[in-house]
């Protein structure tokens, strides 16, 4: 997505880097949703790597909001990133999903 043009301007970097972190973090987040219903399909040690590949996605996206934040720019409409805002709020409570 990057041009590499040299004569882009900090802030036109800026504003692209945020745009990119934008789409990935709900790229990310699609996937993990993903992941967390693939994980609940299973049981035994196959659900529990997936629930924990899961909060490790968590956490990865957890910093790269942060970083967006820390851009200062917010995503517009023309800029080629997911208009809708979502966050995954699954419980990664075990027990609770396993068959007694």
């Amino acid at each position: 997505m990057d041009c590499n043009c040299p004569d882009k301007t900090p802030a036109a970097k800026r504003k692209e880097a945020a745009a990119l972190l934008h789409y990935m973090i709900h790229h990310n987040q699609h996937h993990t949703d993903e992941l967390y219903d693939i994980a609940n399909m299973l049981d035994g040690e196959a659900k529990e790597l997936i629930h924990a590949a899961v909060i490790g996605y968590e956490q990865a996206n957890d910093k790269l909001e942060k970083a967006y934040v820390l851009l200062g720019v917010r995503a517009e409409p023309g800029d080629h990133v997911h208009e809708h805002e979502h966050h995954h709020n699954h419980h990664h409570d075990h027990e609770c999903d396993e068959e007694a």
